[in-house]
């Protein structure tokens, strides 16, 4: 979604062309290529050379552990780089002669290589990936050779980013790193935009229940590690102060050991739905206490922009910038969490005041004009 939004937001003063690594022929149908192709010039979709068949899953699969074992290569940039992908990417580029490649992910800027000519390059980051590569492998307690993996992934990212004339980092903390590696780039801070109106304008429930939320695709291991740390110890302490508490878990694909905790009572585990809103608006809170991953966390600005307080970890928030106990909280100990948690389930004066700053905030920082809108600007100054 924020790829669509920059897209969008970029289409508005300059000709884009759009080429896409998706990851089935959905994006082949009309249903989602059309949406792309009325925001941009040209749309040229490329189906993940491991997405083909099962005979190609199974075959990349194999011959990717294979590569991981003798000569450790992140899944990300083998698999973009697999077959002859790389080199379709770059016909379409030298085609094209344009004046900018705008990259998403250091991984693809692997098509540089390929060029016959030089134009600007730009790198949309997204985060440090190997900086939550290290927290993944450091949770997992039986990672061989962490160390030496996440040296190879850090040499690799930045010698891709490096190839870029300006980096655009979305938070304070990825911005210094980037400043401090490649002193001699443009390093650009625009944080992640999103079209937040649809949350802004939709009408909250006047009195809420005191409800926890749990927004997040269930399928992944990072949410499920998440919403366990909150099932079993967070929740039972709020709890023990709140008794009528109860909680939402929203996702797709929760596996069945999260599913079978549904009591409909105090435990609503709701899997996917229609419209995200209506659970949101029926929410006095949402908590976050990730401990692994990365990227932005845009579903923390679409709950924000409802007016209902976060409380989360650094790691899941400290990418949004926010003022810990102005805009929401930041903690990553349980127990604070949990005492953050009773205080706003219990202080309907401080959960209007903390409603209030993180709307305001959200409005000012995660718009997309406010964010891409910079991006184009900055473009525009180079013609």
């Amino acid at each position: 979604m924020s790829m669509f939004n920059q897209i969008m937001r970029l289409s508005r003063d300059h000709i884009v062309d759009v080429v896409a690594q998706v990851d089935d022929r959905s994006y082949f149908l009309p249903e989602k290529a059309d949406k792309i192709k009325e925001i941009c010039n040209n749309y040229y979709p490329m189906l993940a050379p491991h997405r083909k068949n099962i005979i190609s899953r199974a075959f990349n699969k194999i011959n990717f552990y294979y590569h991981k074992k003798m000569n450790y290569i992140p899944a990300d940039l083998y698999y973009f780089t697999t077959g002859n992908h790389v080199e379709k990417v770059a016909e379409i580029a030298n085609k094209g002669h344009y004046d900018i490649i705008n990259s998403q992910y250091w991984f693809t800027c692997t098509v540089y290589e390929k060029l016959n000519y030089r134009p600007y390059f730009t790198l949309d980051t997204h985060n440090i990936n190997f900086q939550k590569f290290e927290l993944t492998l450091n949770s997992k307690s039986d990672s061989p050779n962490s160390i030496d993996r996440v040296e190879k992934y850090r040499a690799l990212e930045l010698k891709y980013t490096g190839m870029n004339d300006a980096i655009v980092a979305v938070s304070e903390e990825d911005y210094q790193f980037l400043l401090k590696q490649f002193p001699d780039k443009v390093i650009l801070k625009i944080n992640s935009g999103r079209d937040i109106d649809s949350f802004l304008n939709f009408p909250k429930n006047s009195v809420p229940e005191k409800s926890i939320l749990f927004y997040g695709g269930m399928g992944g291991r990072q949410n499920q590690v998440a919403f366990y740390r909150l099932f079993n110890r967070i929740f039972p302490k709020i709890k023990n102060l709140v008794p009528e508490a109860k909680l939402y878990v929203l996702g797709a694909k929760p596996p069945e050991d999260i599913k079978t905790l549904h009591n409909g009572k105090d435990i609503f585990i709701l899997g996917y739905v229609e419209d995200i809103r209506e659970w949101i608006s029926k929410s006095s809170i949402k908590i976050i206490p990730l401990e692994t991953g990365g990227g932005f966390r845009t579903r923390v600005v679409e709950v924000m922009a409802m007016g209902v307080p976060v409380i989360g970890t650094k790691n899941a928030l400290d990418c949004m910038e926010m003022k810990n106990g102005e805009h929401g909280y930041i903690s990553d100990d349980d127990e604070e969490i949990a005492r953050y948690a009773v205080s706003l389930l219990n202080n309907k004066e401080l959960r209007a005041k903390i409603s209030a700053a993180s709307q305001k905030f959200v409005k000012e920082k995660f718009t997309i004009d406010a964010t891409y809108g910079t991006l184009s600007d900055y473009f525009l100054e180079l013609e």
